[in-house]
């Protein structure tokens, strides 16, 4: 059979279309799973039963200083934050809640993982 007489039959076209499409989602797919996280990529887990009104985060190296500012994370909800900074070096959070409680801690100084995930609560 020629391909052009294959390709005439519309079953010989759907199995070509589906195929191509599974094959560029799977590309697509494997290449999200793999891709090189270019600094930090941290969530933030809401763990408590109270509001969190407001996170800061303060960052930064020798040569520079940033200050991240998140609102409003309810309870049971994950915020994920990208940041521009190296993994193992930490930085400072402050977590003010609804309930007027605050929580200041020093994070993930010394912990290599490039997505990890902070759960938090008063």
């Amino acid at each position: 059979m020629k391909l052009r007489t294959a390709l005439a039959l519309p079953s010989i076209r759907r199995v070509l279309f589906f195929s191509v499409l599974l094959a560029l989602a799977g590309g697509w797919v494997a290449g999200r799973m793999t891709h090189p996280a270019l600094g930090l990529e941290v969530g933030f887990y809401n763990a408590s039963e109270v509001m969190i009104e407001s996170i800061q985060l303060d960052f930064g190296s020798a040569d520079t200083q940033s200050r991240i500012q998140v609102f409003r994370i309810a309870p049971g909800e994950t915020r994920t934050l990208a940041l521009n900074h190296s993994k193992g070096m930490g930085f400072n959070v402050q977590v003010n809640y609804s309930d007027g409680r605050k929580q200041e801690f020093c994070a993930l100084r010394g912990d290599d993982r490039a997505r990890p995930e902070l759960e938090l609560r008063p």
